[in-house]
């Protein structure tokens, strides 16, 4: 994941297929989505409008569990 927040707009494609391959797996989304990962993640989405990141997204929003807590807005 490192590897991805630390390149620039232009990620390589192997990069990329390979993330979105891993945020299928549910413990592998699940570390994708700890801290603020989630939220850079998203940032960088719609900052680059990117659609791979966006199916990584979409990927990691498919789990069950505490994962798929992330991506329920609280207004309170």
């Amino acid at each position: 994941m490192r590897m991805l927040f630390e390149s620039g707009e232009n990620v390589e494609m192997e990069l990329m297929a390979l993330c979105v391959n891993l945020a299928s797996n549910k413990r592998v989304a699940a570390m994708i989505c700890e801290g603020q990962g989630l939220k850079m993640l998203m940032k960088r989405a719609f900052k680059y409008k990117h659609p791979l990141l966006m199916k990584m997204i979409r990927n990691l929003s498919q789990h069950d569990g505490p994962t798929k807590n992330l991506f329920v807005v609280r207004f309170c």
